[in-house]
């Protein structure tokens, strides 16, 4: 993980803690690799990696619980 921001560990800990369990649920995985300005990037994993809900997933779910932590973040993307 790449710490570029000082509310990494925020946004960090809503992921692991908040977001990952859902998407754990239906098999997934999901991870925060970095922080850039205010765009977050996240990795999918397992069942979630290639799924077509991901978009829902990342834009509906991922980035208002991230908004929520730290309403300066504007974007989320997947990365491989």
């Amino acid at each position: 993980m790449i710490d570029d921001a000082p509310d990494f560990d925020s946004l960090s800990h809503t992921v692991t803690e908040v977001i990952a369990p859902l998407v754990a649920a239906d098999g997934g995985s999901l991870v925060i690799v970095r922080r850039s300005g205010d765009v977050v990037e996240v990795r999918f994993g397992g069942a979630c990696r290639g799924c077509p809900g991901q978009a829902y997933t990342l834009k509906g779910v991922v980035l208002p619980a991230l908004q929520a932590t730290d309403p300066t973040v504007r974007d989320v993307r997947a990365v491989y």
